[in-house]
This record gives C-alpha cells, sequence and structure tokens, in this order.
C-alpha cells in the first residue's frame, strides 16, 4: 500500500496541474535551467543542439568519495533527445583504510518531451535509460550490475511574487540484472529493484536560479534493504552566452543515505553546424 501511494500522489498531482491549467491562453515555456541535482529536467534539446556537461561531485560518509561524470546530449529532433553518460574517474578514500580510484559506469538514456499539454503550462517527458557496469565497484563509481531505468518527468511553471518559477516531480524505477531465484527479504546479497520519487521547486532571480529538491529511493519493497531520502537546496547561475553553473548542497535525511555531500555542474550548448 505504501508503495502504491507513493507512486499515485505525483500521478495524481500531473492529473490535477493539467486539469488546472486547461484554461491557459497564452502556451509556451521558459527554460529557467537545464539541469537538477537529485531530478530529471523535462526541458528536451533542440533538434542539432548540443549540451556539453561535468558533474562533479562528492560525498562525506566515514571519509569521502568523489566521481566526476562527463556527459553529452543531443537533440534529435525538438522534443526528442539522446544522452550518453560516462565516469572517468572516481575515488573512494574510507578513514582507516587505502583509498581506491578508477573509472565508473557508461549511462546512455533517451527522452521525449510534451512541451505544454493542451496548450497549459505542464509538461511531461518518458525517458529510459540503460547503465552499464564498467568500473570497480571498490572505487564507488561503478554499482557493478546493469540497470535499466524507465521514468515520468513532470513540471508545471508558476509564478511566485512576480518571477517565474516551476514545480517538478519525477518517478522512476531501477530494474537490475540478477540471477534466478527466490528472493530474501532483507538479504543484502540480493540485486532488488529500486522505486525512486522526487519532487522540487525552481525560482529565478536575476540570473540566478534558487532550487529546493526531494528525492526517496527505495529496494526494499522487492527484497532489497537500502532506502534513502535526500534534500537538496541548489543554486544555478544563467551564465553568459550559453553557460550554466550550478552548485548543491545534497543533505541525507535518513535510511541508507550519505549524511552530506556536494554536488556541481558545469555546462555548455551548442549547436551544429554553428560557427558563432
Amino acid at each position: 500500500m505504501r508503495v502504491f501511494l507513493m507512486v499515485a500522489v505525483p500521478v495524481a498531482l500531473l492529473a490535477g496541474f493539467t486539469s488546472a491549467s486547461a484554461q491557459e491562453d497564452e502556451p509556451g515555456y521558459v527554460q529557467l535551467v537545464n539541469e537538477f541535482f537529485l531530478n530529471g529536467s523535462v526541458y528536451p534539446q533542440e533538434q542539432g543542439e548540443i549540451q556539453l556537461t561535468t558533474y562533479p561531485r562528492i560525498d562525506f560518509d566515514d571519509g569521502h568519495r568523489s566521481a566526476f561524470p562527463l556527459a553529452v546530449e543531443l537533440g534529435l529532433t525538438d522534443r526528442w533527445q539522446l544522452e550518453a553518460e560516462w565516469i572517468p574517474l572516481a575515488v573512494n578514500r574510507p578513514n582507516g583504510s587505502a583509498g581506491r580510484s578508477g573509472i565508473g559506469d557508461v549511462e546512455i538514456e533517451t527522452q521525449y518531451s510534451f512541451m505544454n499539454l493542451g496548450g497549459s503550462s505542464t509538461h511531461l517527458a518518458f525517458g529510459l535509460g540503460v547503465t552499464l557496469p564498467m568500473g570497480p565497484e571498490e572505487a564507488g563509481g561503478s554499482e557493478g550490475e546493469t540497470e535499466v531505468e524507465p521514468s515520468i518527468s513532470m513540471a508545471r511553471d508558476v509564478r511566485a511574487g512576480g518571477r517565474p518559477g516551476q514545480l517538478f516531480g519525477q518517478v522512476a524505477m531501477g530494474l537490475v540484472g540478477r540471477e534466478e531465484g527466490p528472493v530474501a527479504i532483507g538479504d543484502p546479497e540480493v540485486d532488488a529493484h529500486e522505486l525512486i520519487l522526487g519532487l522540487g521547486y525552481v525560482v529565478a532571480a536575476g540570473r540566478a536560479r534558487w532550487t529546493a529538491e526531494l528525492s526517496w529511493a527505495s529496494n526494499e519493497w522487492n527484497g532489497g534493504d537500502e532506502t534513502e531520502v535526500y534534500f537538496a537546496p541548489g543554486l544555478v547561475w544563467d551564465l553568459p552566452e550559453t553557460w550554466e553553473l550550478g552548485i548543491g548542497a545534497p543533505i541525507g535525511l535518513g535510511g541508507d543515505a550519505v549524511p552530506f555531500g556536494l554536488s556541481l555542474f558545469l555546462l555548455y550548448e551548442f549547436e551544429l553546424g554553428d560557427d558563432d
């Protein structure tokens, strides 16, 4: 019942957003940010547009773990995009023992976005990603298993105090490959499927965008023993040209979450064949 409610509530919110916005007369949207820290974005890359992003992050928990992912996104159409991400370096330095480093996983993802549903200010995107294990788990950049992640992202444009903002959310599943056989509840060796839910809000203030995100992820419903809950305040700067810089601070709220971390991203967008 708990899992059903956690899935049903975001879907009901989306339905309410769509119904409430059916009377909007001026469809269109302003892209406040390209990326968030805990959730996916509904915004698509335009056809022929490329986005290059680096996502350095560090987690502080009995030492520290850091990773330096790189990603490239390509707009196949104005609504359909393809993304590839790889972690060329991950470092795990636990207290009291030798550190490990190595490469991390590769992820291939595609997303199709439906913007301004019914002429409203509500947006919806469907995504599908595949993660391929490439590096040592001890370095902290690999889960050591193939994972398929279908997702639904949703957003509703709003205004707060005359400033543009957006409510957004995400529902995703992490479906892992595992050996055949019965699943024992609470078995730490079980590769269990994961349910991921997220909510957030972003508001613009000049060239700055303030963000607040909440994320819940658990595999306990499928025989696993892990649940992670995070809250992440963040600040994104809309830099000159097509650069964007963000800094966020994921804070673990319970379960198996890392107590504190820092996430950064730096991205640049350009169009194929653009000589400027």
